[in-house]
């Protein structure tokens, strides 16, 4: 988990949500806003995982990868899951995740 700084609040996240630019990749959507420092929310509906098991093992994996990712990065970044036909390993959601990072981190 990030620290309670790194997390966005429910007014946070409505005000990036609708003013952020958006990235896509086949399992993520990234929705992210340059900001001095980082912050960050996961966002996995019952669309993508139907059990609260899955889906926290699911938002826990993708913490942990936007964790060794932080470093690199600041801004705030919205990460919404999206259903795939097959579940994603963890290194191929490290992977799509990285790129998504350089997406960024070049514009």
């Amino acid at each position: 988990m990030l620290s309670k700084k790194e997390r966005l609040s429910r007014e946070d996240f409505s005000r990036f949500f609708s003013a952020g630019k958006r990235l896509k990749s086949e399992s993520f959507d990234l929705i992210y806003t340059p900001n001095s420092s980082f912050q960050s929310a996961v966002v996995i509906s019952k669309k993508v995982a139907a059990r609260a098991v899955a889906r926290n093992t699911l938002r826990r994996r993708v913490y942990s990868l936007l964790k060794e990712l932080t470093p690199r990065v600041s801004g705030v970044w919205i990460i919404i899951m999206r259903k795939t036909p097959k579940p994603a390993s963890r290194a191929t959601l490290k992977d799509e995740l990285s790129r998504l990072v350089e997406k960024v981190i070049k514009k």
